[in-house]
């Protein structure tokens, strides 16, 4: 995933896309934030620490196969720290406290 990528994708030059955003990885932040606001988990939680981690990890699946940008967004940027990304970690770690 390119800047010039995107901002093809997007009918634009790759340099407007630095007037509302200040790096590419401030970029790929604000996507991920927005994919991650996709997976919907069930209220309540399922029972048990293996079930909520499956449901997570299924989660993230399925939006790695939805978005292929996903997984190396994680690679090779800081995206750490946005609302929906701080809840799904928040998710991880209950379910692994959880465990016997």
């Amino acid at each position: 995933m390119s800047m010039r990528r995107i901002a093809a994708d997007l009918g634009a030059g790759p340099m407007t896309l630095y007037r509302p955003i200040a790096s590419k990885n401030e970029l790929v932040t604000q996507m991920a934030d927005e994919v991650f606001g996709e997976l919907d988990l069930p209220s309540p939680d399922p029972d048990g620490w293996r079930a909520k981690l499956e449901l997570v990890a299924r989660g993230h699946w399925a939006l790695s196969r939805r978005h292929l940008w996903l997984p190396r967004a994680f690679v090779h940027t800081a995206v750490a720290g946005t609302e929906h990304d701080g809840a799904h970690r928040m998710d991880v770690a209950c379910a692994r406290r959880a465990r016997p």
